[in-house]
């Protein structure tokens, strides 16, 4: 306010108003940064309860490596009469094809690739694709996710990363 003009209510009301507007910016930057902080947490608490789920990872493939064998996870969303898994190797030939013909009852479903070709010989080290199909209860085939087990979640600059039992990383 002006010395010389004390009760100058115009600037009065204008300094109150500006007053009143940084506090309420000061009290809504707290209110953010509350919901921020809670919206993580609530980030961090779901990433950790995926521990142990079944989550796809968005690929279709599995490497060879030293010739040791290779788990295979699938997820059906019914019973099926049967399952056909298909490895193709990186030229898009077939290398192993396995049908079960037992019902399987829906969920994750788990195959031990012994890395070998159809003939029993040993594959060459490298990626290869896997198609996963079943027939349902009327006999009609459908395909089915590969899948990968949640071992652990990192923290990586505050971005939650699942950890796949194949040593992949998922982001969040």
């Amino acid at each position: 306010q002006d010395p010389t003009s004390p009760t100058d209510t115009d600037k009065m009301i204008q300094q109150t108003a500006q007053l009143s507007a940084i506090e309420q910016n000061e009290n809504m930057q707290k209110t953010l940064t509350a919901i921020q902080t809670a919206f993580t947490n609530t980030n961090q608490t779901n990433a950790v309860a995926m521990i142990g789920a079944a989550v796809k990872d968005g690929t279709d493939t599995v490497t060879v490596s030293a010739g040791n064998s290779v788990t295979i996870e699938g997820y059906i969303p019914e019973t099926a009469q049967s399952l056909t898994i298909s490895i193709k190797n990186s030229e898009g030939s077939v290398v192993r094809t396995e049908t079960t013909t037992a019902n399987t009852a829906a969920g994750v479903v788990n195959y031990a690739w012994d890395a070998k070709d159809d003939k029993g010989t040993g594959v060459a080290n490298g990626t290869y694709t896997v198609s996963l199909s079943y027939k349902d209860s009327s006999g009609v085939t459908k395909r089915f996710d590969k899948v990968n087990t949640v071992q652990s979640v990192v923290f990586d600059s505050g971005i939650a990363k699942l950890k796949t039992k194949n040593n992949t990383y998922i982001a969040l």
